[in-house]
């Protein structure tokens, strides 16, 4: 950190950032920090695992291919003021992976065209701007960013009774406990999927896929 030129912040209120930012900043004060998310419009109504609501609203905004075309145009332009000398260089690259994104999101809209009043249930609530963007719901297990109490694993097993869901998503950062209660409550199975892989374009049509093979069960 001490020897970073620039840091590239989530901006989004995601915890880490939230509880280490002064400190980082600390380390290296001229060090620039852009805000990957300026622009972006956030969900509200997001809840942290303290029970605590984040100002601003839901912080998982890369979760959104539109948002991350957002995100990657805040990283090239502070990438460009930085370095002017390399601005083409990083315009280019910039480009050249929005067509990727473009290209991705349009193979997902595709996919669901037949696709209609679609409910994924998962544990925690991770993925709200993916299911906005598609015109989906999506129903989270965890209860105020805790273990859903007895009654409330009631209320989620009636809920996904009533709706068809077959399908419990589950994180490979959080417990499982709850998600398989649930699945074996409806006679469902638990689909890992998981928000912070490493290969965006991957993950994000492997979800997609996820999505609907989940849907078509309902």
């Amino acid at each position: 950190i001490a020897d970073t030129d620039l840091f590239v912040s989530m901006g989004s209120g995601i915890e880490f950032e939230l509880a280490w930012m002064d400190k980082i900043k600390g380390v290296n004060p001229k060090m620039p920090v852009v805000n990957a998310s300026e622009g972006i419009t956030f969900i509200d109504g997001y809840t942290e695992e303290d029970g605590t609501h984040v100002s601003g609203g839901d912080p998982h905004v890369w979760l959104s291919i539109e948002n991350a075309k957002i995100m990657a145009e805040n990283v090239c332009k502070a990438l460009s003021e930085e370095s002017p000398k390399d601005e083409a260089y990083f315009k280019a690259n910039f480009e050249e992976y929005k067509a990727k994104l473009d290209a991705l999101d349009g193979e997902i809209r595709e996919s669901f065209t037949d696709m209609k009043d679609v409910t994924i249930m998962t544990y925690h609530p991770a993925w709200s701007y993916f299911v906005r963007d598609y015109g989906m719901e999506c129903i989270s297990v965890e209860n105020n960013g805790k273990e859903p109490s007895p009654s409330d694993l009631a209320a989620l097993i009636d809920t996904a009774k009533a709706k068809g869901i077959k399908v419990i998503f589950a994180s490979p950062e959080y417990s499982t406990k709850s998600a398989y209660t649930i699945a074996d409550a409806i006679g469902g199975s638990v689909v890992l999927i998981d928000p912070l892989s490493e290969n965006y374009i991957d993950n994000m049509k492997s979800v997609a896929e996820a999505f609907k093979s989940a849907a078509a069960q309902n």
